[in-house]
């Protein structure tokens, strides 16, 4: 009792003083936390409380401005986190105090009851087994009764008979509680009739063929509705690239029949489309074996959407670019013209011919090429693919030698097998997920090439977030290229280290030197750590470790000796991705090297 009686007047104390405090931060404009206070929790440390808060005591290096929005959410974050673990009757009170510029943050928290699961009944089944819907929830009997582990678990449920055809399913829960703390859950399921698709109507076509909208849906007349296939459908239709919106709704439910028809709406966008545009991007350089660096490019691109009734699309690109770091330089110049078609040989895949021509010169080097390429991708998603190609290039490749210019002229006939997979749960900002890539291509095995080699590209990228905004990331990565025969391998196509996404320590392609000139090789290893961070607003810190070596030839594979780096670094997140700024320091090298530190400037992060 006495209890109760010190906590309701503290509340009250704290209320009335946030009032007060609340009219002196109204005619200021920036406040700033310096203390978190909590009063009243048991159950939950402060510790563990403050991980749920987006308002954060004063640091070292940074202080979060006061936000009263802020603190509304985390009023509700605190609340949920005792909700979803059996603390249903939770309340939570705020207030603060103003002193200056700075202010004091106070929760008074009424835990409450602890509620715990007694049990958990599912009636009405007949299309599934009980025992296996019970096992789409997250919760087993005597556990703290979790509110966000039941509904997930109902909706599951509600998801299984969608897409088994039920579309009428209806879910009625309820609680009863036994012993003051326990609580009985029920669920009460009428699953109604399974539904199958009688037919599908397309509106908002004014000059695409209703043709390629049936062609992209998985499901078809006569087949059983499910939820998952007609979503699969709607992503289907729109990375045709012909739509601004798609649309899928049932209409027309026969309850008698047990059919149903499906409404597609959809938004065509414009067929023809001519634009430019400007910005920072990512290149290679002369060499298809560097790693790549920062680059301002100008593009201008015509694209018609639709040239053909199946879908076939046509683009002409004109790209000029140069790097950050030799901004003076004559930029690079790319033409591409590509003629695309969707669904080759009846299956979901996208057939390529691309006439190209690029010319670039970089450190000494000039390096023209043009020719064709015709390639076959099987695309489910934007995010996997594997894409096979076989192309004709010729290349004209100048460079310095004892300071003559010297030319060679070499005509490339290969076969090629990319696979591409990405799991990040964010492109720009990954904190969880893998990526993973493989490049290869074998040069002179078609007639009429003048050189015969091969080369492999491996790369596997993983992101683990540890904490609030704390991300472990690592990455590893080969390549390997060999004559075949006689035929030695061109110079650039190998592989070079040093930049700002590979070996940080040294400056981009310089890690291996011949006189003052980059020296690439045809075996390279590598391997990145970063350990990436918060600081304040939209700065964030970097701890990275880079690792590595180049051997000339694969013969050499047993000569590999690894070079460090390490450093630290600054990123700013912008829409556009992070922009970030690194400073390396080589720790190790197998090679002489005189520089001590080394600053990257970059767009994106290194991997």
């Amino acid at each position: 009792m006495v209890r109760k009686a010190t906590f309701f007047l503290t509340a009250i104390f704290i209320f009335v003083g946030s009032i007060l405090s609340q009219q002196r931060i109204a005619g200021r404009r920036n406040y700033y936390i310096e203390k978190i206070y909590f009063l009243g929790n048991e159950h939950f440390s402060d510790k563990d409380l403050k991980k749920v808060m987006l308002l954060k005591e004063k640091r070292m290096f940074s202080r979060t401005v006061f936000n009263r929005k802020l603190l509304e959410l985390d009023k509700l974050a605190i609340s949920n986190l005792y909700i979803r673990n059996g603390f249903l009757g939770c309340t939570v009170l705020d207030s603060i105090s103003v002193e200056g510029d700075v202010v004091n943050v106070y929760f008074v928290i009424n835990e409450g009851i602890r509620y715990y699961l007694e049990s958990l009944e599912i009636e009405g089944v007949r299309v599934f087994k009980e025992e296996y819907l019970r096992t789409l929830f997250d919760i087993r009997r005597g556990e703290p009764y979790n509110q966000e582990a039941i509904q997930k678990g109902v909706n599951s449920i509600l998801e299984l008979y969608l897409n088994g055809g039920y579309v009428n399913v209806k879910l009625k829960d309820s609680i009863s509680v036994q012993d003051s703390n326990r609580i009985k859950f029920l669920l009460r399921i009428r699953e109604g009739k399974r539904y199958a698709i009688d037919s599908i109507i397309i509106r908002g076509l004014k000059r695409v063929d209703p043709f390629i909208v049936r062609r992209e849906m998985v499901v078809e007349k006569g087949t059983i509705y499910s939820k998952k296939k007609i979503e699969l459908s709607r992503r289907y239709i729109y990375e045709t690239g012909l739509f601004s919106s798609v649309n899928i709704s049932v209409i027309n439910i026969d309850t008698i029949e047990k059919k149903l028809d499906l409404l597609v709406s959809v938004r065509e966008l414009e067929l023809r489309y001519l634009g430019v545009s400007v910005g920072l991007g990512q290149d290679r350089g002369i060499s298809e074996g560097s790693e790549p660096y920062t680059s301002f490019y100008v593009s201008s691109e015509w694209l018609h959407r639709y040239l053909t009734k199946k879908g076939a699309r046509l683009s002409l690109k004109l790209e000029s670019s140069v790097s950050l770091s030799s901004i003076l330089n004559r930029p690079r110049v790319d033409l591409d013209v590509d003629y695309a078609v969707p669904w080759l040989f009846g299956f979901r895949s996208l057939s390529s011919v691309r006439t190209f021509f690029n010319n670039q010169i970089q450190e000494g080097e000039e390096k023209t090429e043009y020719g064709q390429e015709y390639s076959l991708a099987y695309k489910p998603s934007r995010r996997r693919y594997i894409r096979t190609f076989m192309g004709v290039k010729n290349v004209i490749y100048s460079y310095k030698e004892d300071a003559t210019i010297r030319k060679e002229r070499a005509r490339e006939n290969s076969l090629g097998f990319n696979v591409y997979l990405d799991r990040r749960d964010n492109f720009l900002y990954p904190s969880k997920g893998m990526f993973f890539t493989l490049s290869s291509r074998v040069v002179g095995m078609l007639p009429g090439s003048s050189l015969k080699y091969y080369k492999i590209e491996l790369n596997f990228s993983r992101y683990i977030k540890l904490f609030k905004g704390v991300v472990l990331a690592y990455r590893v990565k080969g390549g390997v290229m060999d004559n075949i025969g006689v035929s030695q391998t061109p110079a650039y196509e190998q592989f070079f280290l040093g930049g700002e996404t590979s070996l940080r320590g040294w400056v981009n392609r310089y890690y291996l030197v011949s006189g003052d000139l980059p020296l690439g090789g045809n075996l390279k290893v590598l391997f990145n750590t970063e350990l990436r961070f918060p600081l304040i607003w939209i700065i964030g810190g970097e701890i990275f470790l880079d690792s590595g070596d180049l051997q000339s030839d694969i013969s050499y594979a047993n000569k590999i000796e690894l070079s460090w780096d390490a450093g630290v670094g600054l990123t700013f997140a912008t829409p556009l991705g992070p922009f970030r700024v690194d400073f390396a320091r080589v720790l190790k090298s197998r090679t002489t090297y005189s520089k001590r530190w080394v600053v990257q400037f970059a767009t994106q992060y290194a991997f």
